[in-house]
């Protein structure tokens, strides 16, 4: 039992390792872990709060209120969708927004490819708010 213990986790480091080496965000059983970097999502997210994002899924139905993290330009980007907007291709895409009161939305619309996932938990470690 302890050697299938040790064969597994030494399994997981090195699925992190290869990902990590290739660039990629790694991904543990679906889900990847995160740290908020800015303000955008105070009081939600403090800065420094650790958060857990399942990746999507094709089946997955996104909606309002979702805590989304996509890719923008070279950065992941954690914000909440706002609205559903249905362009005049027929695409759906999605109008995100900060939870802080100071932010505007987004000057852009979210397409589906460009999600990596919906945020499932968070914690805001002591010391780490704004």
């Amino acid at each position: 039992l302890y050697g299938l213990a040790v064969a597994v986790l030494l399994f997981m480091l090195g699925k992190v390792w290869y990902a990590k080496l290739n660039g990629q965000v790694p991904s543990l059983l679906g889900y990847q872990l995160y740290v908020v970097e800015t303000g955008s999502m105070i009081p939600t997210l403090p800065i420094g709060s650790n958060i857990l994002v399942r990746v999507l899924q094709p089946g997955d139905e996104l909606k309002i209120g979702d805590v989304i993290t996509f890719n923008h330009k070279t950065a992941a980007v954690t914000h909440r969708i706002v609205d559903l907007v249905t362009g005049e291709d027929g695409v759906l895409r999605y109008q995100t927004k900060g939870d802080n009161p100071e932010n505007s939305l987004d000057p852009w619309l979210v397409s589906r490819e460009d999600i990596r996932g919906v945020m499932v938990w968070s914690i805001a470690l002591p010391n780490q708010s704004n």
